[in-house]
């Protein structure tokens, strides 16, 4: 597997790919702006007939403040965390995860870490607004996502159409719509609606794998680079 450090809102490979997946790396997005170019950078990659997918942790109509800990012990040295989700009063589109670490080496020393994460939260209607705009025939799909169990969660999926002429509707006129929730414009140029049937039925039958601890991230002025671990 080739890594190819780079910023997902600008990088551009020179190539495009059947498949492009942005994983939670995404969230890392807290303007609408950057996320319009992350979009873009998957858009770019993307070839004609090929689908993007988006796993944002939340969405605005699922995020709920709350805890999550765990941790795990092996070779003499144990972990327990502590994960807090809370929106500040003053920010929009965005929440903060403030992350909690103690860690107890071999002689049985304990030492505490804190590491604070800014989150990009918007709605779905944006979501679907933003992948639109970037030449994607949008869809979102309701995924149940392991690390989170007591909220809902959206995948959503960016087709892009193997015509250049863009989206079209059923009279094939030209439409700049976004599709609604769940569903498609069936139109003359979107063989690929095949692959996203695969995609959500996959989607549907397999569960997102627990997530690692998160990298630290120092400034939300850099987000996640594109390619690094989600």
């Amino acid at each position: 597997c080739e890594h190819i450090q780079g910023d997902m809102r600008s990088v551009r490979l020179g190539r495009a790919f059947d498949c492009v997946l942005v994983h939670d790396a995404i969230s890392y997005m807290t303007s609408r702006t950057d996320l319009a170019s992350a979009i873009a950078t998957a858009f770019a990659h993307t070839a004609p007939g090929g689908v993007a997918m988006f796993q944002p942790d939340f969405v605005s109509e699922t995020f709920e403040p709350g805890t999550e800990t765990g941790g795990s012990d092996g070779n003499g040295r144990g972990l327990r965390y502590l994960e807090w989700r809370w929106v500040p009063d003053s920010k929009t589109d965005m929440y903060v995860t403030d992350m909690a670490y103690l860690l107890r080496d071999e002689n049985g020393t304990a030492r505490v870490i804190h590491d604070r994460h800014f989150m990009g939260l918007f709605p779905k209607t944006v979501w679907l607004e933003l992948i639109s705009a970037a030449g994607f025939e949008p869809l979102v799909v309701p995924f149940e996502h392991s690390s989170y169990r007591g909220t809902g969660h959206e995948v959503f999926l960016g087709l892009r159409p193997l015509s250049r002429l863009g989206r079209m509707d059923a009279r094939g006129a030209s439409s700049g719509r976004p599709s609604p929730p769940g569903r498609l414009h069936h139109s003359e140029d979107a063989p690929d609606l095949l692959l996203a049937d695969q995609i959500i039925h996959h989607l549907k039958l397999v569960s997102v794998a627990e997530r690692p601890l998160p990298p630290h991230i120092a400034d939300q002025e850099h987000p996640m680079a594109a390619g690094a671990p989600g």
